[in-house]
């Protein structure tokens, strides 16, 4: 009984009757017929849902209708598209809508189109769809004829490469219900026998005489016979197994062909119609079966994914069509978007570039390597387009210019590579697919690009994660395996209950993304885990390495093992190896390239995952022998066979260590490889290392200061009891000027090894044991550096000459240091230090004579110690004349006396007389220094009166006094005469004001009269050096009280010079008898005054007379914190205002802070006179750091930390709330502990606060309301320990923030700005760690705009605060900040605030890389060139870009020694294409060295190489860098921008 069809059904198939879609031949456009996608959608939707459905002839209308692509882009939501492919699939299954339908739907539409184009004969050969629809059926009759001749059903194995012909057989196969099989070409003869015996084959298609030859073997071994089919009569050799097809089918005849395809039995659906074969895990083919179903469904899953493509797709055929991609998505896929399948012929790369402008494909789908190539050309028709050009076009001479879409699927691309195409205008989508899925499984979508994705799910598919992480997928498309699905068998339909359904297992771990998005981990079957039961996913490691120049690709090992290794099969056509590194004698540096890749490549994996070793392969792996599939994925089982011996040597020991008492000396391998001896040929014995077969012996013992360790001739310290004589050998800074390690080890010149366990601490021992003549030390044997072998020969003479050393070689090696690089320089230096042993007093005193004459930031840690140490002299008359001579300058002096205080408090006193001998020639030294440079007179009083008060070395301490002694009588010589020489004119008579009696202004016009003392106490003082008494005015010298006391009286002294300049001074003179305290306090007084790398806590000190006790100091002006703490009180009297709490903090603070500064500047061993808010003046302006003590009167020995904190509360708290009660009110104990730390610093505050912890816990001190001081300390220790405590100028300028707010709160942006840089710079808080400028932002102009932009400034200095030692720039919630900024002046002002040194329209942008738990944050600049086109600029840790950064070097011609301190950075051009970069490494944390700085040779003069390297110098200023180096390899550029020649460094230098 016939069904009729329902309403919906009629009203549907009047809408297709109207819809304007393709009918017949195709319209150049659609028609207008008012009726939406959506309503068709939702009639057929209804049809299928209510009725039985719509006849046979309406359903495959529908699909032909709708599956033109303008009907999806009017359904235009993904959501419909969806539902529009699930009507589809329903309609599918309901009609039995087939590939023939598909297939005759296209050719009544577009017969006349070319279907296929064949481009590898000339001229090419073409087929319409008419022509090819005629021909597919003529293919399929010959094929039933042929079966039919025996008696069985066709059975095709298409064994070929792809070809016309061979797309024709299986389209008619697929169409004309022929179960075929495309094998893989490169199928071995088993693997051949395999496919043919599985499926019964009885015909065989190949193309290829080679091919035709293993079948012709297969055939004796099948378990059935099969013809052979050709389609190229060259290939009929007239032998009787071989048909020519196309010949037998045109043999026919039409009506043949007709009836034999019309009497065929006719597949199901559901029924298996073809078998691909896939390369199983054991190598062995496993077959996959596919109904008609499957195939026809994912044509609609696949264009409701990709609803811009089509129509009139055109396809170049590179993919095998013995693959999914290439036989479904592509051969297929042309069909069903009525398009053009253009064959190659070769699928070589270079084929592939040569066809893509000729052919302009529409899409282009293939693996990544392909992508990756069209990338790389790209990229080089980039380099070398002219400035200026027009980069699209560019990139369109290489791809076409029609090329809109593509596909990366099976295995990892850069994203990089998805971006660029993305920005030229071709939207390259990732995939994820499998034989077992018909192809793809998921899809970016378009638009949707996720770096590292692979998508969500296509239409029709519905995807789990199973245990461990595995993917499983079920839908309509979904194939079997043969062994569970044969021939004959049905593949049911999907029925939508997940717990019925099929779900295949693909084998692959992945991660769900946030997004919905699917990313791949690894091959479950590829998974390891190591033997600490880590798991490690190979693939994640590998990707790594994917697109790094020079690397063609890499394997993993490390299953079972305690840690990975790499094997990296080198790309030698890459322009790093074929003209950078590839040279033999670059092997060293080729491998440090690789090394520097792979530690790139491991900063972004967990511990486990890195890399430990690896090996750079000699061959590719080889498909032939199974190390790689068919789809070029690793067989890691074979691979690992293959290469086992290289993984054993990975794992094997790679150095033979000799052990003795309390030293093991390591010998890698490649040391007896170099010397060209075996393992056993060198011996341990108790004298040292013995090479038996050269007669070579290498002293080795203890040092002779029990610290160090004789290796050869010269002593070293080494950490942790292992010696690396390996790195010995390659270390210059070792090796050079040691005559027996030189003669012993095959020394090379790896200068940027790290020196570790070495310390770089070098000494000659106190007794040579030998010497050399000159011809006994020659430079090494195969030394690539004669400059360096000389200076090897020059250093070994120096050192161990067994005459006096001549001065012309002193005079070279001088030359040396002085005009080398620095490198060199610092090796030179080493063995200066060293020289502090020979036992020439005139080697050690020209040897330290250059060191402190002309070493421009000497570290006299170093220099100091070793010829302290030594006992020996090393000063002499002849060379201090020399040092004095010299422009000594301020700074050198100062770090001089750092390390003096250094050793006062480290070293063990008293010393030895030797020592004592060495310290009595500093302290003429610096007599001598004062005697001739009267601005250090100063600083060296201090020094010396430093050395009189140390009282741990009483005959050391006198010694200083008579040199400090000596020093003032000269100092007052020489200002009588030279006051003589400047002028006769006497100073006026002073004016004393009525506060003097008259018995005091005699006895202060008797001291002011005194030849000199006027004068030393202006010139002291105040700084003056030209002053002369004659200057003041006649009415111009005043004097007044100050105050009195019981041992002393103090005046203001005020002069006025006739010239205008004014000075004030405080002077003092004693009252009463006089005793031995009084010189001791002036003592202290001058050590306190001038105190070098910290803060002055008393005024200058100016002149002393040791006849009548005066003393002079510069008067200051300001209040005492008492005087203060009474204005207060006065106002409050009258009812005015109090200071906020801030004001009263800030003045306590600074006050106990002077407090603690001075008696840690004295050692800790004296209270600094009265702790009394008296006795502190703190400077009217708030940003002046410079609070004075007024005097240390009354000062007296401490006894530690509660000696100090004890009169501080009594002081500062008790007895002013004891006069001013509400002064309780405001005050606060804590500010006791803030001036600890601000005086103190962080370290050193953290150990005062241990020492008075269990003093105030033993004796509590009475306080303020009774308060608890102890437990006051152990809230404030915890609190110190977890977080950074803000220092108080940071406090104070957020304060006078707030303040100047409250003034003007509408003041715009850029003045808000500006106030705070005003701040910044005022309070000099570039002094502090950076979180403090955080901080100033934080609290100034970012205050207020949002919680959520306060909350993540929080989290920003609470991280900043918990690990001090990592740069904000590195943190991920410095990029979470910026993310949250939405206002383009906001997110400026944060760019100034990460680099205050930036350029200030220079814009940053903060972003975070890599995934969850090993994330890092890349800040990019962006820079202008002259055109002002936009450009980025980032330091980069990415192994590709650190790569490509390599390659730009060589290619430009720029030379490179590859290192494992070079850091990068990497300028991009708007495609992400590296144009430039920038190579350095840092000295130390003060120091920045630039190797290599380089853009391409289009961008010579565009600017950017000036950009980027004022971008980075701001960066390196940010970060508290001071100084930028480079070599002298471009002169012109660097200076240019503010560098300068250095002779000193023999570098070119910027300060920043």
């Amino acid at each position: 009984m016939k069904t009729e069809p329902s309403r919906y059904a009629l009203d549907l198939e009047r809408l297709l009757e109207v819809w304007p879609g393709p009918k017949g031949k195709r319209r150049a456009a659609p028609e207008p017929s008012g009726i939406p996608a959506l309503a068709l959608l939702e009639r057929i939707e209804r049809v299928l849902s209510q009725g039985p459905g719509p006849s046979r002839e309406a359903g495959r209308e529908f699909l032909r209708v709708t599956s033109d692509p303008r009907f999806l882009r009017e359904l235009g939501r993904t959501d419909l598209q969806t539902r529009w492919a699930e009507a589809a699939f329903a309609l599918i299954q309901a009609t039995g809508y087939g590939i023939a339908d598909l297939f005759e739907d296209r050719v009544r539409e577009t017969p006349g189109r070319v279907f296929l184009q064949d481009m590898s004969v000339s001229p090419p050969r073409l087929w319409t769809y008419e022509a090819a629809a005629r021909h597919v059926r003529e293919t399929a009759g010959a094929l039933y004829a042929l079966a039919d001749a025996e008696g069985a059903e066709p059975r095709l194995a298409i064994y070929a490469e792809n070809h016309a012909e061979g797309a024709v057989a299986d389209l008619a196969c697929l169409c004309y219900d022929i179960l075929d099989t495309p094998a893989n070409p490169h199928f071995s003869l088993e693997n051949v026998v395999g496919v043919c015996d599985a499926l019964a084959v009885n015909m065989v298609l190949a193309n290829d005489r080679e091919r035709i030859g293993l079948l012709r073997e297969a055939r004796r071994r099948t378990a059935r016979t099969f013809r052979i089919l050709v389609t190229d009569p060259a290939l009929d050799d007239g032998g009787e197994d071989i048909v020519f097809l196309t010949e037998y089918a045109k043999q026919l005849g039409a009506r043949d062909v007709e009836a034999r395809l019309a009497r065929r039995r006719r597949f199901r659906p559901d029924e298996v119609a073809t078998v691909m074969f896939t390369s199983g895990s054991t190598g062995r083919p496993k077959g996959v079966s596919f109904s008609a179903y499957n195939l026809v469904s994912k044509r609609f899953a696949r264009a409701a994914a990709l609803p811009l493509v089509g129509p009139e797709e055109v396809f170049l055929s590179f993919l095998p069509l013995y693959h999914t991609f290439g036989r479904y998505l592509e051969l297929l896929g042309t069909v069903y978007w009525r398009g053009t399948y253009v064959f190659a012929g070769n699928p070589s790369a270079e084929t592939l570039f040569g066809l893509m402008p000729k052919v302009r494909p529409t899409g282009f789908i293939s693996v990544p390597v392909r992508w990756a190539q069209l990338h790389e050309r790209c990229l080089e028709r980039l380099d070398a387009a002219p400035a200026g050009a027009d980069a699209g076009a560019v990139v369109r001479e290489v791809v076409g210019t029609r090329l809109a879409w593509g596909l990366s699927a099976a295995g990892y691309l850069d994203p990089r590579v998805f971006r660029f195409f993305q920005a030229h205008g071709v939207e390259l989508m990732s995939g994820f697919g499998m034989t077992e899925g018909t192809g793809g499984m998921t899809m970016t979508p378009p638009g949707g690009y996720v770096d590292n994705s692979h998508g969500l799910p296509l239409p029709g598919l519905s995807a789990r994660l199973g245990e461990g992480g595995e993917l499983q997928v079920s839908g309509h498309y979904v194939a079997r395996y043969l062994e569970d699905k044969g021939p004959g068998d049905a593949i049911p339909f999907p029925t939508g209950d997940p717990e019925r359904d099929h779900w295949f297992a693909t084998g692959d771990v992945f991660e769900r993304q946030a997004t919905g998005y699917y990313q791949i981990v690894d091959r479950i079957k590829d998974i390891y885990k190591n033997n600490r039961g880590q798991t490690v996913a190979p693939r994640k490691v590998e990707d790594k390495f994917v697109g790094v120049p020079g690397i063609k690709r890499t394997f993993l090992v490390g299953d079972g093992r305690p840690y990975n290794v790499l094997f990296i099969v080198p790309d030698a056509a890459d322009r790093v190896l074929a003209g950078g590194l590839g040279r033999e004698s670059d092997r060293e540096n080729l491998r440090e390239y690789f090394r520097r890749i792979v530690t790139a490549a491991n900063e972004g994996l967990a511990p486990y995952e890195r890399v430990v070793n690896f090996e750079v392969l000699g061959r590719d792996f080889d498909p032939e022998t199974g190390e790689l599939t068919a789809k070029g994925s690793y067989n890691r089982k074979r691979i690992e066979a293959a290469f086992a011996g290289a993984i054993d040597d990975l794992y094997r020991r790679r150095a033979v260590d000799l052990r003795g008492q309390g030293l093991t000396v390591r010998l890698p391998l490649w040391f007896f490889r170099d010397l060209g001896i075996l393992e056993d040929e060198i011996v341990r014995d108790r004298d040292g290392l013995r090479d038996l077969n050269r007669g070579l012996h290498l002293p080795l013992r203890r040092g002779s200061d029990g610290r160090t360790w004789l290796v050869g001739d010269l002593e070293y310290e080494i950490e942790g009891g292992l010696l690396d004589l390996g790195l010995f050998a390659r270390q210059p800074v070792l090796w050079v000027g040691n005559p027996s390690l030189a003669a012993f080890a095959p020394c090379k010149e790896g200068w940027d090894l790290p020196l570790e366990p070495a310390t770089g601490w070098v000494s000659l021992p106190k007794r040579r044991a030998r010497t050399y003549a000159e011809t006994e030390t020659p430079p090494p044997a195969k030394l690539g550096d004669a400059r360096l072998g000389r200076l090897h020969v020059l250093l070994a003479k120096l050192l161990f000459s067994p005459e006096d050393v001549p001065d012309a070689v002193l005079a070279e090696v001088e030359r040396v240091f002085y005009e080398s690089p620095l490198r060199t320089e610092e090796l030179v230096r080493a063995r200066l230090r060293a020289m502090a042993w020979h036992p020439s007093q005139r080697l050690r005193c020209w040897a330290y004579r250059i060191l402190l004459i002309h070493d421009p930031d000497i570290d006299y840690g170093q220099v100091m110690p070793a010829f302290v140490r030594s006992g020996l002299p090393f000063l002499d008359r002849e060379s201090i004349d020399e040092i004095a001579s010299t422009r000594f300058g301020r700074g050198r002096l100062d770090a001089f006396r750092v390390r003096l205080r250094a050793y006062r408090e480290t070293m063990s006193w008293p010393v030895a007389e030797p020592y004592r001998r060495q310290f009595e020639r500093i302290f003429r030294l610096l007599v001598d220094l004062a005697g001739r440079e009267p601005s250090f007179f100063s600083p060296v009083r201090a020094e010396l009166a430093s050395w009189v008060l140390h009282r741990a070395d009483p005959e050391l301490a006198r010694t200083a006094e008579r040199h400090l002694d000596r020093m003032v009588a000269r100092f007052g010589r020489n200002a009588v005469a030279g006051k003589r020489a400047a002028s006769d004119r006497k100073p006026p008579r002073p004016f004393c004001d009525d506060s003097l009696t008259a018995a005091e202004a005699r006895r202060v016009r008797a001291v002011l009269a005194q030849p000199s003392f006027l004068r030393d106490s202006v010139r002291l003082a105040c700084g003056v050096e030209d002053f002369e008494p004659g200057e003041i005015a006649a009415d111009g010298l005043w004097v007044s009280r100050i105050y009195s006391a019981p041992r002393r009286s103090t005046y203001r002294v005020s002069l006025n010079t006739e010239a205008g300049r004014h000075y004030d001074l405080k002077l003092v003179l004693p009252e009463g008898p006089r005793d031995g305290a009084e010189r001791e306090t002036r003592l202290w007084s001058a050590v306190l005054s001038d105190q070098p790398g910290g803060p002055r806590v008393l005024p200058p000190l100016g002149a002393t007379d040791e006849r009548t006790g005066a003393v002079t100091w510069r008067h200051l002006g300001d209040l005492t914190v008492w005087e203060k703490i009474r204005e207060f009180a006065g106002r409050r009297a009258v009812d005015g205002p109090l200071p906020a709490p801030s004001v009263w903090r800030k003045l306590y603070v600074e006050a106990m802070s002077a407090l603690v500064g001075a008696w840690q500047t004295s050692g800790r061993r004296v209270l600094p006179g009265r702790i009394s808010p008296v006795n502190v003046v703190v400077p009217d302006l708030e940003f002046r750091d410079d609070t004075f003590l007024a005097s240390i009167d009354g000062w007296r020995p401490s006894s530690g930390p509660l000696s100090l904190v004890r009169p501080m509360v009594d002081g500062f708290y008790r007895r002013p709330a004891a006069n001013y009660p509400w002064l309780k009110d405001h005050l606060d104990l804590d500010w006791i502990f803030d001036a600890a730390y601000d005086a103190l610093g962080r370290e050193r505050a953290a150990a005062f606060f241990d020492a008075l912890q269990p003093e105030l816990d033993r004796r509590p001190l009475p306080s303020l309301a009774g308060e608890d001081l102890a437990a006051r300390l152990r809230r404030y220790r915890s609190e110190f320990a977890r977080t950074y405590i803000f220092p108080l100028p940071a406090q104070t300028a957020v304060e006078a923030y707030r303040e100047w707010r409250q003034a003007d709160p509408l003041a715009p942006p850029r003045d808000r700005e500006r106030k705070v840089l005003d701040l910044y710079r005022r309070y000099s808080l570039e002094r502090f760690p950076e979180i403090v400028r955080y901080y100033l932002y934080r609290h100034t102009y970012f205050a207020g705009r949002s919680e959520r932009i306060e909350a993540l400034f929080d989290r920003l200095l609470a991280r900043l605060g918990a690990a001090m030692d990592e740069p904000a720039v590195r943190r991920t919630e410095l990029s979470d900040l910026q993310s949250a900024l939405r206002d383009e002046r906001d997110r400026l002002v944060f760019s100034r605030m990460v680099f205050p040194r930036l350029d200030p329209d220079r814009r940053l942008d903060v972003r975070t890389k890599g995934e969850e738990g090993e994330r890092r944050v890349v800040v990019r600049s962006f820079l202008l060139d002259r055109g002002g086109r936009t450009y980025t600029f980032n330091e980069t840790l990415d192994p590709a870009e650190i790569g490509q950064a390599y390659r730009l070097f060589f290619k430009e011609n720029y030379p490179k020694v590859v290192s494992q301190q070079d850091r990068h950075f990497v300028l991009k051009d708007g495609q992400e294409r590296i144009v430039g970069g920038l190579c350095y490494r840092m000295l130390s944390n003060r120091v920045a060295w630039i190797d290599v700085i380089a853009v391409t040779s289009n961008l010579k003069s565009s600017g950017l190489g000036g950009a980027a390297l004022d971008d980075f110098c701001a960066r390196m200023a940010s970060q508290g860098v001071p100084l930028v180096m480079t070599h002298l390899y471009l002169p012109g550029f660097f200076l240019r921008h503010g560098f300068r020649l250095d002779k000193r460094w023999g570098a070119l230098v910027k300060t920043l």
